[in-house]
């Protein structure tokens, strides 16, 4: 249908002479027409030099012709068609590797922004890797943001792994990173720590928030696979002032606390309330009591 429009509009000139149309109306309409072959006509014949051939031949049927007939052409109009069709010439060809040279920005684009995310997304599970999270975190505390931070690890991968294989294992992994993400909202950031422990970093310094992102989290992960549903969260703050070492050290030791509770296995280490002892949750929707 578009080819067929496209000679119906062109054609038109070969009609002027006999509706008594004159030579400047012919070489407006056809410069309009001629301009948009040129550019849509390499996508439908190939290859492209002879697509040019027959623009240029079929412009001469349906605009010269017409103009050699009505044989109203003087020298001013004679030169608008010279440099008309000298300037298509090399519009056409100009135009051809313009489309190429867009091609190739629009392919680097591409591969560069896929190398960026091969580069900062873990292979197995999509989410950021450790290197993201490291990257991350540097440049909030260099910031002095303040952030929540969820240290999660999920302590029946092992098990998993015995029962069912490492091909199992690796799926529990990446359906169990799915999960962590359907947990938390799009601001927030889900990264593989590395092994089978994440790290989530709320958009938002809440305490009590991550509480209850940590218990979401847990529910989901433990829906997995219903049989292997233990997973241990570890709660910490990002806040002014602290060093990104420091961070860490209030994730592992939260997660740690939190692997030794016998409730809900999460645990909080609050560097703004540092001689709080961490508190624990019980959890009636997952179980009080670790496998």
């Amino acid at each position: 249908m578009a080819i067929a429009s496209l000679l119906l509009v062109s054609s038109f000139p070969l009609f002027y002479t006999r509706l008594g149309m004159p030579v400047s109306v012919i070489l407006l309409r056809q410069v309009m027409t001629l301009l948009f072959c040129s550019l849509i006509g390499p996508y439908f014949v190939k290859p492209k030099g002879f697509a040019f051939f027959l623009i240029l031949l079929y412009n001469a049927a349906c605009f010269y012709y017409p103009i050699l007939k009505v044989r109203d052409l003087d020298e001013i109009m004679a030169y608008i068609i010279v440099t008309y069709s000298f300037t298509l010439l090399f519009s056409y060809f100009f135009l051809d590797i313009l489309r190429m040279n867009v091609g190739q920005v629009s392919t680097l684009l591409a591969a560069r922004k896929n190398a960026e995310n091969m580069a900062l997304k873990d292979d197995l599970t999509g989410v950021y890797n450790r290197r993201y999270c490291d990257n991350l975190l540097r440049v909030l505390t260099e910031n002095e943001t303040e952030k929540a931070l969820l240290f999660i690890d999920l302590d029946d991968y092992q098990n998993v792994c015995q029962a069912h294989g490492h091909m199992v294992g690796d799926a529990y992994l990446k359906r169990s990173a799915e999960a962590i993400l359907e947990s938390v909202r799009s601001g927030d950031i889900v990264a593989r720590f590395g092994g089978n422990q994440f790290v989530v970093i709320l958009d938002s310094g809440d305490i009590p928030l991550a509480e209850t992102v940590a218990r979401r989290i847990r529910k989901a992960v433990g829906e997995v696979i219903p049989e292997f549903e233990a997973a241990s969260i570890g709660i910490t703050k990002i806040i002014p002032g602290i060093t990104q070492q420091a961070v860490l050290v209030n994730a592992d030791t939260a997660l740690y606390r939190s692997k030794n509770s016998p409730m809900a296995n999460i645990a909080v280490v609050d560097p703004d309330n540092p001689r709080i002892e961490p508190e624990h949750w019980p959890d009636p929707d997952i179980g009080l009591q670790r496998r």
